[in-house]
Order: structure tokens, then C-alpha cells, then sequence
């Protein structure tokens, strides 16, 4: 069977091909460019009988459609190439995670009771000698108060009881003390006139472990009413302990050296406890000059 004009168009109702547009061409009897788009077929929509054509009716009906459905969709074709296109979306930028700052906060000094400060010797000497403010009574043999002058103007102040303070009821004996008797010496100092020595606290811990921040809490009011009935020109403490407590500070021991710290406007001066310079003896250098150190604020004092 013959194909028809409209087997010819629904082949490529798009872009006819060449070979259609010459067929086309032939029959109808029209120039090329007029079948050189689907516009210029759109514009054939005259019935047949305006070609000059002998085509039957149904194949000028047949011819009429096509051209009709073509000319819609190219009509559809434009209005979605002419439709503005929605503007692109800008990609999202990923928010980058800051993570939070690191807390720095440094643990709570050591708590002290604010008791009411004793203002004899009397009272502060029979009432250290019979407390029980907390668990450390219960093991100990003395009540480690002082030693040396309290009329002195040079005040010491260690950490707690060993074995040989409690045995023999004063402070920092043994090696320590002899190491610190020493020390006090070279400064031009005399160890049993011209200073006063403490402990921060009173007893002896048990199996040589640290006092709990609770039992030397109970032992402040102790010291802190000794200074204040010796009233030093100035204070020495030995090892980190005594320091922190009477400074409210958590700060390690080496970035309190080598400065004029004030206890109630009493200058203080930190170094290392004889026990450290005992057991790691590249200490010694150091507490030296922190002694020298001591001195030296002490003339300026005077």
C-alpha cells in the first residue's frame, strides 16, 4: 500500500527528514524552504483543494490533522523553551561545627572553717592538745604544736606530723629537720631564737597517706591563730600544701616560687618542703635561691 502525506509526517512530527521534505516537495509542488520547519508546515492548514493538489478527501483530512497536531506541538515546544527558568538555588553552605571552648575552671581550694581565732597561748596550746575535730586524734601519740621562738620574726610553716614529730612533739624532725635546720643556718639565721616553726597540721595521718581537705579544714583555725599572736615580718612555706591553704590557691608550687605572695598583708615566700629535697636532691638548688630570695625581701622590708 502507497504511504500517505501522513504516514510521511508522523515519522518525525519534530524535523522531517530529508528525504520527506523532497517527497513533500514533489508531490505538493512547493518550494524548499517552505517545509524547512515545522512553523512553515503549521502554516499549512488551508484544506487541500487551496494546494493544487487531486488528494481524496479523507487524505486532505488526513493531511489537515497532522499538520495541526504538528503545529501544537511546536507551539508547546516554545512555551516551554520561552518559560524563564526559576533562578538556581545557591548550594547550602555547611555550617562547620565550632566545638566548645574547653572548660578551664580549676578545682576548689581547700576549705577552711571560719572559726573565731584564739587570741592566748593558754587556750591554743590546751585546746589543739585535746581536739577531736576530726579522725586524726584517734592515732596519734602528741599534738604537734611548734618550736622555736614566738617572738620571732622569721615564721615557718610545714605540712603535717611525721612519724619522729609525733613521737617526740614538734615539728619537721629527723632528716627534714636537720636538712631544714641547715638551710636556716646558712641564711645567718639561728633555728631555735630567731624563727618559729609549724605544720599546717597538727597530727599524724595514719600509714603516711595525705590529710583529707575535711582534716586540715579543722586545723586551720589552730595555725591561722598562731600567726596571728606571732605577728612574722615574714612567712616561709615549705612544700605546696601549707602555700595553697593559706593563699586560697590551687596553683603547683613552681608557679608560686620566686614571688611575694601576702597572708593578711604578711609577706609569704614558697619553696620546697625538706621532705622534697630529700627524696629529688636537683630540688635543693631551687629552694636556695628561693630562701635567698626571702632574704632579700626581707632587708627591703627593713
Amino acid at each position: 500500500m502507497a504511504k500517505t502525506i501522513h504516514d510521511l509526517l508522523i515519522g518525525n512530527l519534530w524535523q522531517p527528514r530529508p528525504e520527506q521534505i523532497q517527497q513533500l516537495q514533489d508531490k505538493f509542488d512547493l518550494a524548499r524552504p517552505a517545509l524547512s520547519s515545522l512553523k512553515t508546515i503549521a502554516a499549512l492548514r488551508t484544506p487541500a483543494t487551496m494546494l493544487n493538489t487531486n488528494l481524496s478527501a479523507s487524505s486532505a483530512t488526513a493531511l489537515t490533522d497532522s499538520i495541526n497536531v504538528a503545529a501544537k506541538l511546536e507551539k508547546s515546544q516554545e512555551s516551554v523553551q520561552e518559560k524563564p527558568s526559576a533562578p538556581a538555588l545557591e548550594p547550602r553552605k555547611a555550617k562547620l561545627f565550632t566545638p566548645p571552648a574547653p572548660t578551664t575552671a580549676s578545682p576548689p581550694p581547700i576549705p577552711t572553717k571560719t572559726k573565731p581565732l584564739i587570741d592566748n597561748w593558754h587556750t591554743l596550746v590546751n585546746t589543739a592538745s585535746n581536739c577531736e575535730e576530726c579522725n586524726l586524734w584517734q592515732h596519734r601519740t602528741h599534738v604537734v604544736i611548734e618550736r622555736g621562738n614566738r617572738q620571732a620574726k622569721w615564721m615557718f610553716i610545714g605540712k603535717w606530723s611525721s612519724e619522729q614529730d609525733d613521737l617526740q612533739a614538734q615539728p619537721i624532725l629527723g632528716s627534714a629537720g636537720q636538712l631544714l635546720d641547715k638551710m636556716i643556718a646558712a641564711m645567718q639565721l639561728n633555728p631555735e631564737n630567731e624563727v618559729y616553726i609549724t605544720n599546717l597540721v597538727k597530727c599524724r595521718p595514719l600509714d603516711t597517706r595525705n590529710p583529707t581537705a575535711e582534716e586540715i579544714s579543722c586545723c586551720s583555725t589552730y595555725l591561722m591563730s598562731q600567726i596571728n599572736l606571732i605577728k612574722p615580718q615574714i612567712i616561709i612555706t615549705l612544700g605546696s600544701e601549707a602555700a595553697q591553704t593559706l593563699l586560697n590557691l590551687t596553683t603547683a608550687i613552681n608557679k608560686l616560687r620566686q614571688q611575694i605572695h601576702y597572708y593578711h598583708a604578711i609577706p609569704l615566700i614558697v619553696t620546697y618542703h625538706p621532705d622534697d629535697l630529700l627524696r629529688s636532691a636537683h630540688l635543693k638548688k631551687g629552694a636556695w635561691e628561693d630562701l635567698q630570695f626571702a632574704l632579700r625581701t626581707f632587708q627591703e622590708l627593713n
